[in-house]
This record gives structure tokens, sequence and C-alpha cells, in this order.
């Protein structure tokens, strides 16, 4: 707990409960009071873990809803897995250390599935990076978690979902029918579904990073760095699949 209390945010959080301070002790207006203790309410509820938790439980919730219409992967089946970023940018083609942790936790997912699967294939889908991509570091990754290359396939020119989606319709576009399972977030799955489903493709959700609290403890109702990641991530989805819903899937 005392480690929180000196982070930047809870910096910023004290300054802010010392100008609401001032504001009622000084008699700053009723205005200014009242706008004073709502931007510290959403200071508070904005990086709290437990609120960020609730945020993309719903998400993920809608994931696992449309994941359960799904049949378990069979022989054959392409999992489509996409990327979620760099953490930095990689030196080399090997350098799978440049890749973000959803990045990493979605090609390990997929990568299991992929071999508990027979014959089946990875098509990994991400174009952020300047020299060695995305979707390179991920295949890379995927063979040294015992994927053959001959069973992994990259699309390399995405940088976002739904130019994921289409990109993946595209190469798929003359291949022969075959079950596709859709590999990301489970936070991310519910706009992602929703383009790939748009672009043509009979997508099956297969969610993974399941990112929500389970456990409830006292730290989770103190603002946080982490919590405010969290909730980042949650604004990013819902403000991105309303953005998609009224512009770019029209």
């Amino acid at each position: 707990m005392r480690d929180l209390l000196v982070t930047p945010y809870w910096l910023l959080g004290f300054a802010l409960m010392a100008l609401t301070a001032l504001a009622f002790a000084h008699d700053g207006g009723r205005l200014l009071r009242r706008a004073s203790a709502a931007v510290l309410c959403l200071w508070w509820l904005g990086a709290t873990p437990l609120t960020a938790s609730w945020a993309l439980r719903a998400l993920e919730r809608a994931a696992a809803a449309e994941a359960a219409s799904c049949a378990p992967p069979a022989a054959h089946a392409w999992f489509i897995v996409l990327a979620g970023g760099l953490r930095s940018q990689p030196s080399s083609a090997q350098d799978v250390n440049a890749l973000s942790a959803a990045s990493l936790r979605r090609i390990i997912a997929a990568a299991r599935l992929a071999r508990s699967v027979p014959d089946s294939h990875l098509l990994i889908s991400g174009g952020m990076g300047r020299h060695w991509k995305e979707a390179d570091l991920m295949g890379v990754l995927a063979q040294r978690l015992g994927v053959a290359p001959d069973r992994i396939e990259l699309e390399r020119r995405s940088h976002d979902t739904l130019q994921n989606a289409r990109d993946v319709a595209r190469m798929l576009r003359d291949a022969p029918p075959r079950p596709l399972y859709l590999v990301t977030s489970a936070y991310h799955m519910p706009r992602a579904w929703m383009s790939f489903r748009h672009s043509g493709l009979r997508v099956c959700a297969l969610p993974v990073d399941v990112e929500s609290i389970s456990d409830v403890s006292l730290e989770d109702l103190v603002p946080s760095a982490a919590g405010l990641r969290m909730m980042s991530r949650a604004l990013h989805e819902y403000l991105g699949i309303l953005y998609y819903r009224l512009v770019k899937l029209r």
C-alpha cells in the first residue's frame, strides 16, 4: 500500500484532494465545489482496479457469449491470431521480447491450441513495426513453442482491427473452406469478431487473456497505475466499438 501512495498517479490525486479541500474551505462557490468534487471522484473511479475490472468484465462476458455458440476446434482448423502491439521496436527478427504483453499472451495461447489440434494452422495478423513486424516475431515465438513453420501463415500489412479482418479475408478468399477460429484478448474480442463478420468471414470466437479481477482485495479499491491501464483498455474498446458501428462498418 505504501508503494501505491508514492506513484505519480497518487501525487496527482493528492493535488486534487488539496484543491477540493481549498474549494470547500474558502467557499469557492457552489459550481467550483461541485466541479472539484466531480473531478476527484472521476480520478478515483478512473484508476481503481475494481472499477476498471467491471468495465473489462462486460466486454469479456460478451466475448464468452460469442464463444459459447462455437464447437470445440477440430482437425484442420485455422486459428487467426491478432497481434496486440509492440513494447519496443525489435532489434532483430528473433527479438520476441519486443512484443507487448497482449501479443505474447495471445500467441502463447494460440500455439497451445495449434499443438493440441491435429493438422491445424496459425494465421498471425499484425503489421506494426518498422522492419520486423508483430506477425514476424509472433511467428518466431510460435515455432519456439513447437508449431512447425509449414503450419504458420503471416499477414504483415494491417495496423488496426478492421484492417486485420480485411487483409485476412483477402488472404483466405480463394482458400478451401475450413473452420476458422479467432484468437485475441477477451476484452478485444467483441470489436474483432464484429470486424471479421463484416468482412465476410464466419469466425468462431476463442477469447484468451482474461484480465478482469475475480478475487477482490483491499488494494483493488485503491487507484493505481495498473487500474488506469485497465480502464484505458476498456475505454479504448468501448469507444472503438462505437466508432466502428457508426463510421467504419457502415
